[in-house]
């Protein structure tokens, strides 16, 4: 119990590339209502699943409805999870909870509670499910040909558990093509690749594969030109840029990349669906990629 005590909340930066040509919300942002209990809120809507590692701890808030409102009788579904109030403030109209949890074994689990007025009485009850893993990371491992150019893992000793990312995007510059093939971590699936390359004569190539399947790599600097005093420039490397589109059949989001010419050029599409269902949608121009395969 003493590492619930030490336990801080945590944030989540969210991926957002880095040069977008447009950007647009297609689902409405909601507000917070009176009156409502918010369970792990996205954007102000309640989202009764998550996820977390094994041996690890994680969390979620509860927004209270009214002042006085608080948590009770929490429960888990197994003994492996143990679940716990660790914050709890509400001297305003908008009071809010934390509950934290600790996961000994990865498994799916529910965590329920009741939320309570003032006078003692159940406001709501709600359950949670969690589902718990031996590590986040989407991608298990990506293989171009029989090179692993990134592989997740996880090593466990008692108590501990390290996770790490283990990563080298540099490729033979005389490569040509290759297989990639990406195997994803429980719980996700691949749903399709997209690749961009530089050809021969300097254009650009933008082509979607399955999983699995031989994709073409750059076989030409990006920019090569002369300066004013005709020194050669060039770019440093031949860049072949990999989107991988994915699907969290635990949360229900999920990323997908397409090709389009919705402003009049050859560009990538981005649609992110997320746990609460919003959709949010982004164009670029300039390539930003997953994953970038180089030659030197």
């Amino acid at each position: 119990m003493k590492r619930f005590k030490r336990f801080m909340k945590w944030a989540t930066v969210m991926f957002a590339f880095s040069v977008v040509f447009s950007f647009c919300i297609t689902s409405q942002a909601a507000e917070r209502k009176k009156g409502v209990v918010y369970v792990n809120p996205l954007n102000y809507i309640s989202v009764l699943k998550m996820r977390m590692e094994e041996n690890s701890f994680s969390s979620f808030s509860v927004y209270y409805a009214e002042k006085g409102d608080y948590i009770a009788d929490v429960k888990t579904s197994k003994k492996n999870l143990r679940a716990e109030v660790t914050d709890q403030t509400n001297s305003s109209d908008s009071g809010d909870a934390t509950i934290t949890l600790y996961s000994a074994k990865e498994g799916n689990y529910t965590v329920s509670f009741n939320v309570r007025k003032i006078d003692g009485s159940v406001r709501g009850t709600y359950k949670m499910k969690v589902y718990c893993t031996k590590n986040s990371f989407i991608y298990n491992k990506i293989m171009l040909n029989k090179t692993a150019v990134y592989q997740s893992r996880t090593k466990k000793s008692g108590d501990t558990t390290t996770r790490s990312v283990k990563s080298n995007y540099k490729i033979s510059s005389g490569l040509k093509s290759a297989k990639l093939k990406v195997t994803p971590n429980k719980g996700y699936s691949i749903t399709g690749i997209t690749v961009i390359s530089v050809d021969k004569n300097g254009n650009y190539s933008y082509k979607t594969i399955k999983n699995g399947k031989k994709i073409n790599l750059s076989q030409k600097y990006e920019y090569e030109g002369r300066s004013t005093g005709s020194y050669k420039m060039r770019s440093a490397r031949k860049i072949t840029y990999v989107y991988i589109s994915y699907k969290d059949k635990y949360l229900g989001s999920s990323v997908k990349y397409s090709i389009t010419k919705t402003h009049g050029v050859k560009e990538i599409k981005k649609v992110t669906k997320r746990a609460n269902r919003q959709t949010s949608t982004s164009y670029s121009k300039v390539p930003a990629a997953d994953i970038k395969l180089s030659a030197y």
